[in-house]
């Protein structure tokens, strides 16, 4: 059960829906859905992974963390606060996929509700792109992904995990996965971000060489 609200608590990362649905802000739905899988993690835990301290960077990045939340503090107590409430959700899920990411299967699930956040996130760039259009227009996306830039990269680790998904998978899925990478390649093109068309080459040479 824990895992599949993992798998809930990942798609929600990327598809944002305090983005989509403003509403939804009061309801926090990506912190308590976090606090819900590490709870029933906890409750029916078993020893299925080695001890996360004991991978060294687990413990760098436990470190960094710490620095975050004590830099803000040393500068705003309320900042630090804040900023521990965000590493948390984020620790939260790292943990739980060190955790619980212990199969091909279960990673693949994993990338799969990745792409699936980032596909709406792509819908809406493509279709506001063009109900906007006007010349010079660079294509945009909302929540973390607004700029640019930042959903053009979105889009290229969102290319080889369409990919995974698909290797793994039968009929319709297996083609709808097929698409994906397409409908994110020419997102990418459309923003014009010169790190994103880098990106995307990079993604495209290592596919054909591998």
């Amino acid at each position: 059960m824990s895992y599949f609200f993992l798998l809930i608590v990942v798609f929600i990362m990327f598809f944002q829906p305090t983005a989509v649905f403003p509403e939804l802000v009061h309801y926090q739905p990506l912190r308590n859905t976090a606090v819900i899988a590490f709870i029933l993690y906890l409750i029916s835990r078993k020893n299925i992974s080695s001890p996360f301290f004991s991978i060294w960077g687990n413990r760098f990045f436990s470190l960094f963390v710490l620095m975050q939340i004590l830099s803000a503090s040393a500068l705003w107590l309320r900042g630090g606060l804040d900023i521990f409430i965000e590493w948390m959700k984020i620790g939260i899920v790292y943990f739980l996929i060190f955790k619980l990411g212990t199969s091909e299967k279960r990673i693949t699930w994993l990338a799969a509700a990745i792409v699936s956040g980032i596909t709406y996130l792509s819908y809406y760039s493509v279709t506001s792109y063009f109900s906007m259009y006007q010349p010079g227009l660079r294509a945009w996306g909302y929540g973390w992904y607004e700029a640019a830039n930042d959903i053009s990269l979105a889009m290229v680790i969102a290319i080889p995990l369409s990919f995974l998904v698909s290797e793994s998978s039968r009929g319709i899925i297996r083609k709808l996965f097929l698409f994906f990478p397409v409908l994110f390649g020419f997102n990418i093109l459309l923003t014009g971000s010169r790190n994103g068309l880098l990106g995307l080459a990079g993604v495209g040479f290592l596919s054909i060489v591998s």
